[in-house]
């Protein structure tokens, strides 16, 4: 599946949302590849620890771990990172399917514990964590649970105003739009692609990655969707529908339609043509 990702206006709502809240805001893609315009605003604590050896890659394997949660949750999903402060991950979807994360960065719900074990290791002297850390701005729980609806809200409103979306593809929008107009004559994927002026590898390609299914699978559930039409708006026959739909022979029209319908094409009229 091919994305567009509008990054200007991503970029915009994640530094209205720091500015206005404090948060810092990222958005990813699907498989979990930033997306941002520009990279998130980070604390003077984060910055800190980071500093010391393996936490910045400890700080990305968590950001793949939550986003790992999330889309086998399918839902929002909180945890504290190594460093103490808690992030959120939730997930941006199109029909059940997701397209992308967004996530809220180092939301601060208590005071400084003591120095993160993921540094504990190493002299922190002269660098006074408790300070920074309790620099970030804190949330009580009311504040947590607004910063908790305010990340799906956003996502949601991601995929309402097409930030994240699928990408139309003139190609393929082309060979279906030919298909659709010329279901009773050949649609074999010579004919297509000489029809359409696309190669055989590029025509495959475009079905098994944006449809999922060969091409003739696509071309005959469309002749089975316009045989329905067909049974239950006229008169016309079951020979005549066969071949109006593209099908030389009856027969093989009614081994077809019944595969994919579970019915026969005449007990199809039969119990849908007064519906």
């Amino acid at each position: 599946m091919e994305l567009k990702y509008n990054t200007d206006e991503l970029q915009r709502i994640a530094s209205d949302i720091y500015f206005s809240t404090g948060i810092s805001v990222g958005f990813f893609e699907s498989n979990f590849t930033y997306c941002n315009a520009q990279k998130t605003v980070t604390s003077d604590y984060c910055k800190a620890i980071r500093k010391y050896p393996g936490v910045t890659v400890m700080c990305a394997r968590f950001d793949t771990s939550l986003l790992v949660k999330c889309k086998e949750a399918g839902k929002m999903i909180a945890e504290r990172c190594h460093g103490g402060l808690l992030n959120i991950a939730a997930p941006i979807k199109h029909e059940n399917e997701i397209l992308g994360y967004v996530v809220f960065y180092s939301i601060r719900t208590d005071d400084f514990q003591g120095v993160p074990e993921c540094i504990s290791g190493y002299s922190v002297d002269g660098i006074n964590l408790e300070y920074l850390y309790n620099n970030v701005k804190k949330f009580n729980t009311r504040e947590y649970e607004a910063a908790c609806n305010i990340a799906t809200i956003v996502a949601k409103y991601v995929m309402l105003e097409n930030l994240i979306g699928l990408k139309t593809n003139e190609n393929l929008e082309r060979i279906k739009k030919y298909i659709s107009e010329n279901l009773d004559k050949d649609l074999s994927v010579k004919a297509i692609c000489k029809n359409t002026n696309v190669s055989k590898s590029v025509l495959y390609k475009l079905f098994s990655g944006a449809l999922e299914c060969t091409v003739s699978d696509y071309v005959n559930k469309q002749r089975i969707e316009n045989s329905k039409r067909m049974l239950t708006q006229t008169d016309m026959t079951v020979d005549e529908i066969s071949k109006k739909c593209g099908y030389s022979s009856p027969d093989y029209f009614g081994r077809v339609f019944k595969k994919l319908t579970k019915h026969s094409p005449q007990q199809f009229r039969k119990e849908y043509s007064n519906m």
